[in-house]
């Protein structure tokens, strides 16, 4: 199994993380289980971490706990693993493209990203 791994991280090479990184996040998030404001984080790198990996990864709803979103990972070779986290507490509200960038934007600005923002509103969404 060490081969393996060795061989994905080697084959990945060009991206940020490896698997091996996966694997301590892993450890992290069990040290973590049971605090959840920690734990979420944590949850939230792993999924961005295997889908830069290849990994199938991402949210689904459990129908039987509504509020508690589940984030899974498929593991190659080993399965699936998952999290149940807490949804977003706020009720949804709907907007657009336009709105939720110039938000962001709005924020960029109070951060001195002037430049960097102006740049952005050139993508025009």
């Amino acid at each position: 199994m060490a081969d393996q791994a060795n061989q994905a991280n080697q084959a990945n090479h060009t991206n940020k993380g490896t698997l091996t990184d996966l694997a301590r996040l892993f450890l992290e998030i069990e040290r973590n289980e049971t605090n959840y404001a920690v734990r979420e984080g944590l949850v939230y790198k792993a999924i961005a971490l295997a889908k830069e990996l290849g990994m199938e990864a991402g949210c689904r709803f459990d129908p039987t706990s509504p509020d508690w979103p589940v984030f899974c990972i498929d593991l190659p070779h080993f399965g699936e693993v998952s999290w149940h986290c807490p949804a977003y507490s706020k009720p949804y509200v709907e907007y657009d493209t336009l709105t939720k960038y110039d938000r962001c934007h709005k924020l960029g600005y109070v951060c001195g990203l002037n430049a960097e923002v102006d740049e952005a509103k050139k993508l025009n969404f």
